[in-house]
């Protein structure tokens, strides 16, 4: 952790670094490592605002709030889609409800979401989308972004 801290004093203080994106989608399994970054960020009061992906398996309004505080402004999550049915056809390791919480608890922490989301998949119905668009419409969102199934030859086993 302590490269990594040197490394955003660099950025911010060497080349004028105002915002970071963490890409690393396992950031908030990491909880001790997290901790730490974020206390770092405040106790050496590194102007900087930053953001970072996430999964809805992850995070407590406690973290959410410590990341608030140390500058994390948004969370871009992996939602894919909102039925389980969906979900376990995708081999996806979370359930709907938790990710939908895990969401309302971050917006009550102050930081916004950014949703991905994944629209006709194998199995998907028009019930399945209807339910998708219900419970999209009533999460405190700030963007989505769509993408479309589209299996590539070799890509499914």
């Amino acid at each position: 952790m302590k490269r990594i801290i040197e490394l955003i004093e660099l950025l911010v203080n060497e080349h004028g670094i105002k915002e970071i994106v963490f890409l690393d989608d396992n950031l908030l399994a990491q909880k001790k490592k997290l901790r730490e970054l974020c206390e770092k960020i405040i106790e050496r009061k590194i102007d900087l605002t930053w953001s970072c992906l996430g999964s809805g398996n992850f995070g407590t309004e406690e973290i959410f709030r410590l990341m608030k505080k140390a500058g994390c402004w948004q969370i871009s999550w992996g939602f894919e889609h909102v039925s389980d049915e969906i979900l376990a056809l995708m081999d996806k390791k979370i359930i709907s409800k938790k990710m939908q919480e895990t969401i309302k608890i971050s917006k009550k922490a102050g930081i916004a979401s950014r949703l991905f989301l994944i629209h006709g998949y194998f199995g998907e119905t028009l019930d399945t989308i209807n339910e998708n668009r219900e419970a999209l419409l009533s999460l405190p969102v700030s963007e989505m972004h769509l993408t479309y199934f589209m299996p590539l030859p070799g890509t499914l086993a």
